[in-house]
């Protein structure tokens, strides 16, 4: 019996140790950035490449894509298209990475890079995911770096300064996230 008390006690030491040791690899971003990790849900892809549309040849960047799941989706979709993803943090970055070789998607691209400095110059359309506070902090990025025309898709958190040209609404008696997607045009 003792030795089962021993064995338990070793177990718990070691979820610890492993809590520990992921809390602090999380607070350096070793997984995690100034979002937390929430993937986009279908229904939010397939909104996207409805706006787009199909007979589009967009080039679409996904500032913090996260496991690259929009990306791959709005590939499949939408076969004419170029899909690049920025994602900071290592984790998730490698992800996306993996997603990419597993799929072979020549058209998707994944960049470990950080969203406030990277050139998004060449996008016809941008995707973002993020915080309201990361949103404030992007919005002069985009104004800056992108063309006149581009159009941008936030979800569930619009631009407070700007004015969306649509507002598509979901369920949201059934969704906890992904109930709005807004569309600006800039």
């Amino acid at each position: 019996m003792i030795i089962f008390y021993f064995i338990l006690l070793g177990i718990l030491c070691l979820r610890t140790i492993v809590m520990c040791v992921w809390v602090g690899l999380s607070a350096v971003g070793i997984f995690v950035s100034a979002v937390p990790f929430v993937p986009a849900q279908a229904h939010i892809i397939d909104a996207v490449a409805q706006e787009i549309g199909t007979d589009t040849a967009p080039i679409l960047y996904d500032l913090g894509c996260g496991n690259g799941k929009v990306l791959f989706g709005l590939a499949k979709l939408l076969p004419r298209g170029r899909f690049i993803g920025i994602e900071i943090a290592p984790w998730p970055y490698l992800l996306a990475w993996i997603q990419k070789k597993i799929r072979k998607e020549d058209r998707v691209t994944i960049i470990r890079g950080n969203i406030f400095t990277y050139d998004i110059s060449p996008a016809t359309h941008v995707f973002v995911y993020l915080l309201p506070k990361v949103n404030v902090k992007l919005l002069p990025v985009l104004q800056e770096k992108c063309k006149k025309g581009t159009v941008i898709f936030t979800c569930d958190f619009p631009f407070k300064e700007l004015t969306p040209t649509k507002v598509i609404s979901f369920d949201e008696r059934t969704l906890e996230f992904g109930q709005k997607l807004y569309v600006y045009t800039l």
